[in-house]
């Protein structure tokens, strides 16, 4: 019931997002990623195998001597050495022969890839997304010892893999000096491993021999105080390296602790069920965060949605509504088919650019939009004609005088008054000189009698109709 509570857990976790942008929103999908990986790494593997082998993680500030030790413990060269920083980037994982089957597949660490190393410490040592695996007959079966990047690395992919590989550990092997031992980021992740109940040793490395009571003694006390006060303390004094190494002598203490956790399937079980138990116990609290977390999303998410029904609506304007076969002045409804004037049905309205989709300037898909194509458009006057024509008749001719249009007489340069000149609704083709020209020419008076429409050559081409937009 537990592994299946875990797993659901788990599936919740990854299907959780946090895509708005609120306080404290980071922190929150660190915990996540934290969570996942944990639960991926060490507590689903854990829960389905509890007697796999004992995974002890040593990790430490940069430059404490970390892979020193692992080579010293281990009595041979397993993982890369040296003075330049950081000098481990990606992990090597050091286990019994008998051991390689817990370890090759991806039940532990499932998001790092596998190479296989040849107990040199040169290969795969610089790609941090992969895990370096070395036999070693030096090393009792029951046991392995996975060295991490450095815990403050300048390079944040060294940093982001060291949590992980700690918390993936069964035990934490923490490695510091005597002048380091009071940095805050170590104490950090001191202070969290407490909380979540994970099996920490300390190992306190180059401590001068004059100094060594002194600075335990105060290592100690931090340990206390910050909940670590029954986690074992390995002091190792500063002596000169042989062949690389630590001299055996000076970590004999380590090494026979660890091998007797190795050996003692009690005392094993009792440190892998201690940081089990912890580390579950940890996760009611850390599923909380998350779910809070998730509800500040939804609401935020309700309050946006809610915002945006509340904001007040435009209303289409009437000539926007009713399309073109109202308040539409356009030759491009009537000319370029039957070639018959029907007059607005109320008056012209408000001149505006015609759309995208229409050179005419009437709403898209409309029956007059799919007419002929037109290249140009004529705003129209708000003023409205004082007379409107019957359909295909024109008024009959009066002529009071030259150049003058009798009262009640409809015209054309009435019907347009306020228009502005043609202007063209493509970037590309003439600069609409000659169609203005032709529009001047057809601002004429039905004077004649008998006449049914405009002079003969003064009706659009095919390619160009004229409106109210």
């Amino acid at each position: 019931m537990l592994l299946a509570a875990v797993e659901r857990l788990r599936g919740s976790a990854d299907a959780l997002t946090l895509p708005l942008e609120l306080d404290d929103v980071g922190g929150a999908r660190t915990a996540r990623t934290e969570l996942v990986d944990q639960l991926d790494d060490y507590v689903l593997p854990r829960l389905r195998s509890l007697d796999a082998p004992l995974l002890a993680v040593v990790g430490g500030s940069t430059g404490a001597g970390k892979s020193t030790l692992v080579n010293s413990v281990v009595g041979e060269h397993v993982t890369a050495t040296g003075v330049i920083r950081p000098t481990t980037r990606a992990s090597v994982l050091v286990h019994h022969e008998q051991d390689t089957r817990w370890f090759t597949d991806k039940r532990v660490l499932p998001g790092l890839s596998r190479v296989a190393g040849d107990g040199d410490g040169s290969a795969g040592t610089d790609d941090p997304t992969s895990v370096r695996l070395v036999t070693s007959g030096a090393l009792p079966a029951g046991l392995a010892l996975l060295d991490a990047p450095d815990i403050d690395s300048v390079v944040k992919a060294n940093r982001e893999l060291s949590k992980q590989l700690l918390s993936a550990a069964d035990l934490w092997l923490f490695v510091t000096t005597a002048a380091r031992y009071a940095d805050a980021v170590p104490w950090d992740l001191l202070r969290e491993a407490a909380e979540r109940g994970t099996s920490v040793a300390i190992v306190l490395n180059r401590v001068p021999p004059e100094a060594l009571q002194t600075v335990r003694l105060h290592l100690a006390s931090m340990l206390r105080d910050q909940g670590l006060g029954q986690s074992p303390i390995f002091p190792v004094v500063e002596v000169d390296l042989e062949d690389g190494m630590i001299p055996g002598k000076d970590v004999e203490r380590l090494r026979g602790w660890l091998h007797s956790l190795a050996g003692d399937a009690r005392a094993r079980s009792m440190v892998i069920r201690r940081t089990l138990s912890g580390t579950v116990g940890s996760l009611a609290g850390r599923a909380g965060t998350l779910a809070e977390a998730g509800h500040a999303q939804m609401a935020a998410r309700d309050r946006l949605a809610q915002a945006r029904r509340a904001r007040p609506t435009r209303t289409p304007s009437p000539v926007s509504r009713r399309g073109c076969r109202t308040a539409r002045c356009c030759a491009a409804r009537s000319w370029p088919g039957g070639r018959s004037w029907s007059g607005p049905e109320s008056s012209c309205a408000p001149s505006r650019r015609a759309s995208a989709g229409s050179a005419t300037g009437c709403p898209r898909g409309s029956p007059e939009s799919r007419s002929r194509p037109s290249r140009w458009v004529m705003p129209c006057s708000p003023v409205p004609p004082r007379s409107s024509p019957p359909t295909g008749r024109w008024p009959p001719a009066r002529r009071p005088g030259p150049g003058r249009t009798p009262p009640g007489a409809w015209s054309w340069s009435t019907a347009t008054r306020g228009c502005p000149r043609p202007r063209r609704t493509s970037p590309s083709g003439s600069n609409g000189s000659s169609a203005t020209g032709r529009a001047r020419s057809w601002r004429w008076s039905a004077r004649r009698p008998g006449r049914a429409g405009p002079p003969p050559g003064s009706w659009p081409s095919a390619s160009t109709a004229w409106g109210c937009c």
